[in-house]
């Protein structure tokens, strides 16, 4: 590592004279004097040894060296010993950047030197010479056993110079001493005796340097003072760096990894062993990545891809683990390869997306059940575009116009409807008449308004020609307008339910109050038995419901009109059920999760078709709070207190009672008393308070049943 080229007899034998010549100045009293000084400082703060070159701490000797004219000789261009190559001339070393590490500048740095010599004149020369090169070099100057013992227990250095030759040691102790301390504190030992088995020792116990103490060498000093220090910081930012990059490495939750093309695994990281779910004893050398695909043929793609562009993106694939579970990755890849082209490996991270997928393919499932649906309304359904044209539309609109689906689509709603010649019914009883123009229809403007406002417009009355049997009819539609966002399109689903019959019913019930009410009621019956063609027990389960709900709000004195609302609601409190499969209403055993998230749907399906009907009373708003708890707890919303009404609050417990009194198909009843038990435990808490006492009481009277 010494960059001067010598004759290591010659230079030996040097530097055994020039100790020879010294010995006599380190005679015992010398020693003695040593001894005292070092006794006087024992008691001092290991900090006091840091000094700089003015005030550094010195043996009585060193004194007369600052005034001693004839110490600059030894910085001139006196000749070398004989047998000994000048060193090159004093530069200043640049520093140099590694690949991916900054740059040292040690200009301005504040460096702390501990430097180990007996000798005052070899301290003061070495101190001043550094000092051209350091200005702001700070150090600390040893020359006994107990100085270097303490400043050993301050602050680490960032470099130690030491002579070989000690009276209290000698360099290899204090080599060993310093890296027992700071391991990584590089030491340099210059000095005039030693031999070529103590420079071999030394450089194997991690010496840095080993520079020859002789006046004409101390110049270099410096350079390999800026070249250990150089080496070591750039050494330290390299292992931070290796450090931040397999913290990142390792920390990823994505799994990382280098494979061979030939499918062996070279490195992975934690999160790609968890991924695939390796156990502790797999062998990553002898692991086949090609086994992991569920299909060949992926792996195949992949591989073309990657032949043909170097790098693969967001690569979808179904994976195998070892215990047989499938799972979904997204893959992302890229080929290093040598100069001549040929591959060397592959890297790249997998993601596992398998839940992402899973619920993707869940709403897949769900859009198709969704068009489905609306496929197969009994009403008319179209959606929309901005210039409101058709986008879709459902079969009930392929007949009711007489045309093909694929005819309607992009075309005007006003032309595909015949909404020019909708009927604008007359306020005043007077004779309808037809539009002029369809810009002034009635569904047009609703159209427009509903995307103008991005409100939901409902239960508007219109009138439409439909030919039927050649002859021209007038049919009467609720016409329904809804915003709807799909991707970044704003839309307008337009839905028309044709309420003929009911409008002709209505307008035969105007002359009373009872006679509305019963068509209602017909209306609500109707509904009630479209759900009991797909669940009969539901039906059956609605109406003992309605007939306790009533029975409870006449106990606590509620109006008859309120009475009679409220036996509509119950009616059908579970219509939104007709959106749940029958398989699951009819499950005979009890339901998974699942299953259940899709059965507390219920309850905003029905609010969302009983919303678009007209009634004296809340029923959509019962219909949609049936389920929810004083508490909180309940279902869709999570209402509270009063926020829920007090005729979904009587319904509610209706239908726990009901529901524990009769039979499910999954158990059998649990009775009247286990029933009432539960309401009166949750008084309070879950259930209205009132409600639950007027149902206790009217249970207590004697010939109560649930019918």
């Amino acid at each position: 590592m010494d960059p001067v080229s010598v004759d290591p007899s010659a230079v030996l034998r040097l530097l055994q004279e020039r100790e020879e010549r010294k010995r006599p100045r380190r005679g015992k009293g010398r020693k003695a004097r040593f001894a005292t000084e070092a006794q006087r400082t024992l008691f001092h703060d290991a900090a006091a040894l840091e000094t700089d070159p003015s005030s550094a701490v010195a043996d009585p000797g060193s004194e007369a060296l600052h005034s001693d004219p004839s110490l600059g000789s030894l910085l001139d261009d006196s000749p070398s010993p004989p047998g000994v190559t000048p060193p090159s001339p004093l530069h200043t070393a640049q520093p140099v950047a590694l690949s991916g590490i900054e740059a040292v500048d040690l200009a301005d740095m504040k460096l702390r030197l501990l430097l180990v010599d007996e000798d005052p004149d070899d301290r003061a020369l070495a101190v001043r010479v550094l000092k051209k090169e350091f200005p702001k070099l700070r150090v600390t100057q040893v020359w006994d056993a107990e100085r270097l013992e303490i400043a050993l227990l301050g602050k680490p250095f960032d470099a130690v110079i030491t002579d070989y030759h000690l009276l209290f040691a000698d360099g290899i102790h204090v080599l060993r001493r310093v890296h027992e301390r700071w391991p990584q504190c590089p030491v340099i030992m210059f000095t005039g005796a030693g031999s070529e088995e103590v420079a071999v020792e030394a450089m194997k116990l991690g010496l840095e340097d080993y520079v020859v103490k002789h006046p004409r060498h101390f110049i270099r000093l410096p350079a390999v003072l800026r070249r250990v220090i150089e080496q070591r910081q750039q050494q330290r930012q390299a292992r931070e760096a290796e450090s931040r990059y397999r913290r990142l490495f390792d920390g990823l939750p994505l799994g990382l990894y280098r494979a061979t093309p030939g499918g062996r695994l070279l490195e992975a990281n934690p999160a790609m062993v968890q991924l695939l779910r390796l156990p502790a004893e797999t062998n990553l050398a002898t692991l086949d990545t090609q086994q992991v695909y569920m299909d060949p043929r992926r792996r195949a793609e992949w591989l073309a891809e990657l032949d043909a562009n170097d790098v693969v993106k967001d690569f979808v694939a179904e994976f195998k683990r070892p215990d047989g579970e499938r799972i979904w990755v997204r893959e992302n890849t890229h080929a290093v390869r040598e100069e001549d082209g040929l591959i060397l490996y592959y890297e790249g991270s997998l993601e596992d997306i398998t839940a992402r997928k899973k619920a993707e393919m869940a709403l897949q499932s769900s859009e198709h059940e969704l068009a489905v649906v609306f496929d197969h309304a009994p009403f008319l359904m179209v959606l929309l575009d901005r210039k409101l044209r058709i986008r879709k539309a459902n079969r009930a609109v392929t007949h009711f116009v007489r045309r093909d689906k694929r005819s309607l689509l992009g075309k005007p709603v006003a032309r595909a409807l015949n909404c020019a010649l909708a009927i604008k019914r007359d306020p005043g009883g007077g004779r309808s008449r037809l539009m002029a123009d369809c810009r002034q229809c009635t569904i047009c403007r609703q159209a427009e308004n509903t995307l103008m406002n991005n409100i939901t417009h409902e239960k508007v009355d219109v009138r439409i020609p439909v030919v039927l049997e050649r002859r021209k009819h007038e049919r009467d539609f609720l016409v329904t307008t809804t915003p709807v966002r799909i991707g970044t399109s704003r839309m307008v689903l337009l839905c028309l339910q044709d309420i003929t019959e009911q409008k002709q019913a209505a307008r035969m019930a105007l002359e009373s109050r009872g006679e509305l009410e019963r068509a209602m009621g017909a209306v609500i019956h109707a509904l009630a038995e479209m759900l009991a063609t797909r669940d009969p027990y539901t039906a059956g389960h609605q109406q003992r419901v309605a007939d306790l709900a009533s029975a409870i709000a006449l106990e606590m004195g509620l109006a008859e009109d309120q009475v009679a609302g409220l036996r509509m609601a119950a009616i059908i409190h579970d219509l939104g059920k007709v959106a749940v499969p029958s398989e699951i209403l009819t499950k005979p055993g009890r339901l998974t999760r699942l299953e259940f998230d899709i059965m507390k749907m219920h309850p905003q399906v029905g609010f969302d078709i009983l919303s678009k009907l007209t009634f004296p009373w809340p029923v959509s708003d019962v219909a949609l709070q049936h389920h929810e708890r004083l508490d909180g707890s309940g279902y869709p919303n999570g209402l509270r207190g009063d926020v829920i009404r007090l005729e979904a609050r009587i319904i509610a417990v209706a239908d726990v009672v009901e529901a524990m009194a009769s039979h499910r198909p999954y158990r059998p009843s649990l009775g009247i008393t286990r029933a009432l038990e539960e309401i009166t435990r949750q008084k309070g808490t879950r259930y209205d308070p009132d409600v639950v006492d007027a149902c206790v009481a009217l249970a207590g009277r004697e010939g109560f049943a649930l019918v």
